[in-house]
């Protein structure tokens, strides 16, 4: 028994607790014999219901579901259904089409914008450290190379973009520590042609760019003879061949022992160039082939002097030039690529590994590692020449088509670089950004009027430049850019309709003094380029057009009108330009439902230098730009 007052014994709390179960347990019997005796007074209720009404339920008439759906289908085939029918049967095939829907669960809330442009941003971060790593040899898993073939070839955009890149490269090559400082001025091309003069022991001689004598100085036909011969030798597109036969490679070996051995006798001479004889012997002795691990002169042609500079590489292509010789090209162990080298420029290794290539194998390596080495060696060749996925803004029209020209050889290639660049450098991403993205944005528009007027000057380009599509990629880049930050879209757009403006009051005041010529052929106009035209055409698709004030779209507008009222015509060149702006115009006011005047005056004026008689046309209503 509990201590204290109102203790209670353990025995009784557990009967009370017992016949709280069982009183439980009572009512939930009764309850369910309740229910056991309400459906029995029902069924016997329905019983007595049929037996009184048995005469009455033979008179009744059920329909046949059975027959009805064979006379639907019946009637379904022979295409006899009734309107209705036919109703319910799209109903009743819609309905089924329901329950074969995949029913998934809720996605998550919509992503705002800037957590888009994050995950954008970060998607082409992470792309372009997966690019760095390959470049660098560096794969993090095997899938990063399972694309890459044995017989992948090369693109011909891929050829195109490193020739580009290698013409602007051209002046950064550390390799080149032996180059002549003279070739950087702007007439290389113009001293490549010509014979150089150096001192030799036959006295003053003329020496071709190969290092070929082709004569002495004072023997006007020698040289004239050498310059002949030097425009006939088939040497490589590329400048990598020194001689354009056996002969001349003789020749240039005995010119360069004449060099190095002035004062000294023939002998000497002649023993030194043995020397070389047999180091190029031993080098053509043997047969290289694909895959072979070999030495290269780096850029022979191009080196002062006739320095060398061999490195370490691999040969990957193996064929003959136009001439039928036998050239190779070579990818060097820095990923560095050097195609239509001649035979005496490419030695095997000294270090062992031309014994084992000429066994086509190496010692412990397999051939399963081997052709993974060839892969990753592709695919970092490839990641190489990719175009980069993060770039930093360009400040300045001529530092983007920098950008352009290192990195695209298509206008595909163009509009994905500038896609990347607004994608890793947006506003949304980082408030700080807004000035140098500002300046980028009037950047973009300088590049659409120059797109522009290249499309008046040479047409669309052909499917590889697509200047058309250019236009529309910048379109769809400056729109996205005006909804990221449009106070700072609407001020670069103010700033650069003022210099329209300028520039129209500029043209205009040179009518009195410049006379009035066709633009298609070079001569002096009044009226706007075709690429500042075409930006006016691609400003309501950015900014809407039907609000009745707008701080962009409106003094645009007032531009457009100034320019049909004031500009003077001269030439169908000019008439062409007046009614695209009068397009223009209706095509800014038609949303808004507003009828611009100085659209429908030019437009009235047009029609009439078509009248029969022009003169009684135009004193009925003159224009001034059309008198």
């Amino acid at each position: 028994r509990g201590e204290g007052g109102g203790g209670q014994d353990m025995g009784d709390a557990y009967r009370s607790r017992k016949e709280e179960l069982e009183e439980r347990i009572r009512m939930k019997k009764l309850q369910k014999a309740e229910k056991m005796k309400r459906k029995e007074d029902q069924v016997e209720t329905f019983e007595t219901m049929d037996e009184s009404f048995a005469e009455l339920a033979q008179l009744l008439q059920f329909r046949d579901k059975e027959q009805e759906r064979v006379q639907r289908s019946k009637a379904r085939r022979e295409g006899t259904q009734s309107q209705a029918d036919k109703e319910m049967d799209a109903w009743d095939k819609e309905m089924k089409e329901y329950l074969f829907e995949r029913k998934v669960r809720a996605t998550d809330r919509t992503k705002t914008p800037e957590e888009i442009a994050k995950d954008e941003a970060e998607r082409l971060h992470e792309l372009e450290s997966k690019r760095m790593a390959r470049m660098e040899g560096n794969f993090l898993s095997e899938d990063e190379f399972s694309d890459i073939s044995d017989d992948d070839d090369e693109s011909p955009n891929k050829k195109k973009r490193r020739k580009n890149k290698n013409k602007n490269e051209k002046k950064k090559k550390v390799k080149r520590d032996h180059a002549n400082p003279e070739e950087m001025s702007d007439s290389e091309d113009e001293k490549e042609d010509e014979n150089e003069v150096r001192f030799t022991a036959d006295g003053l001689v003329y020496v071709d760019k190969h290092g070929n004598v082709v004569g002495k100085v004072g023997d006007k036909e020698a040289g004239s003879d050498g310059d002949d011969d030097d425009d006939g030798s088939g040497n490589d597109s590329d400048g990598d061949s020194g001689s354009g036969s056996e002969d001349d490679s003789s020749d240039e070996e005995g010119a360069s022992s004449k060099k190095y051995h002035l004062g000294n006798s023939d002998d000497e001479a002649s023993a030194a160039s043995t020397e070389e004889d047999d180091d190029n012997d031993d080098a053509s002795a043997i047969e290289l082939e694909v895959g072979m691990p070999i030495q290269g002169n780096y850029r022979a042609a191009e080196q002062y002097a006739g320095k060398e500079n061999w490195y370490d590489g691999i040969v990957t292509a193996v064929r003959e030039d136009d001439d039928g010789k036998m050239v190779y090209d070579v990818t060097y162990d820095d990923g560095d690529v050097e195609e239509g080298m001649i035979a005496k420029n490419v030695r095997p290794r000294k270090d062992g590994a031309t014994e084992a290539a000429k066994e086509g194998k190496d010692a412990g390596v397999t051939k399963e590692e081997d052709e993974k080495k060839k892969k990753k060696r592709k695919a970092k060749l490839r990641a190489k020449e990719a175009i980069p996925f993060v770039f930093e803004v360009p400040t300045t029209l001529d530092a983007l088509h920098d950008l352009i020209a290192s990195h695209a050889s298509t206008g595909a290639d163009a509009s994905l670089i500038v896609q990347r660049i607004h994608a890793t450098n947006s506003v949304r991403l980082n408030h700080k950004n807004k000035e140098k993205m500002q300046n980028f944005y009037d950047v973009l528009l300088k590049r659409f009027i120059a797109v522009g007027d290249a499309i008046f000057e040479s047409g669309n380009g052909g499917p590889d430049l697509g200047r058309y599509e250019q236009l529309n990629s910048l379109t769809k880049v400056l729109y996205a850019m005006s909804q990221d930050s449009p106070e700072c879209a609407g001020a670069v757009w103010s700033r650069r309709l003022g210099i329209f403006q300028k520039a129209l009051s500029k043209r205009l005041r040179d009518v009195e003094v410049n006379p009035l010529g066709d633009a298609c052929k070079d001569e002096f106009t009044a009226w706007p380029s075709t690429g500042m035209l075409l930006l006016m055409r691609a400003l309501p698709h950015i900014f809407p057009s039907t609000d009745k004030r707008h701080a962009v779209v409106t003094p645009a507008l007032l531009l457009l009108g100034q320019i049909l009222a004031q500009t003077p015509i001269k030439t169908r060149y000019d008439v062409v330009m007046g009614l695209f702006c009068a397009g223009l115009m209706l095509e800014y006011t038609k949303g808004a439902g507003r009828v611009p005047p100085e659209a429908t005056a030019f437009l009235a004026g047009v029609l009439r230098l078509f009248a029969d008689d022009v003169e009684s046309a135009l004193a009925d209503g003159p224009l001034p730009s059309l008198g």
